[in-house]
């Protein structure tokens, strides 16, 4: 008789299969896998504080931005402001300031002092 060849087992097969699905199951359960799912919510939360920090420093920026356009305007009208006090004849020609919206020289603003009490 030629000798039988081992046949598979089916039932002891699946009996793996199962156990093998329920192990695998288990695999949130480990404590490098419950850590990552921790670094993964610290990430998360990482990405959310930058996104703010971005936010807020773009705010920052922005009204740093206007704090120096207002000084500019500032500063480029001491000279004309000083002149301006000085001046006692309605004759002379005031000097022009700038602009504190647009920084621009605003021409309309060199007049006389009579011009200035005639204004509406």
């Amino acid at each position: 008789m030629a000798s039988a060849l081992e046949q598979p087992n089916f039932a002891r097969a699946a009996d793996a299969l199962h156990v093998l699905a329920r192990e695998v199951q288990l695999c949130p359960t480990i404590q490098a896998s419950r850590d990552a799912a921790r670094l993964d919510r610290i990430f998360d939360e990482l990405g959310a504080l930058r996104r703010t920090l971005e936010t807020s420093l773009g705010t920052v920026a922005e009204r740093l931005g206007a704090l120096e356009r207002s000084s500019k305007v500032i500063q480029q009208n001491v000279p004309a402001l000083v002149y301006n006090g000085h001046v006692r004849h309605h004759g002379v020609k005031l000097a022009p300031l700038h602009s504190p919206v647009t920084g621009e020289l605003v021409e309309a603003t060199s007049v006389t002092l009579e011009e200035l009490d005639n204004m509406p």
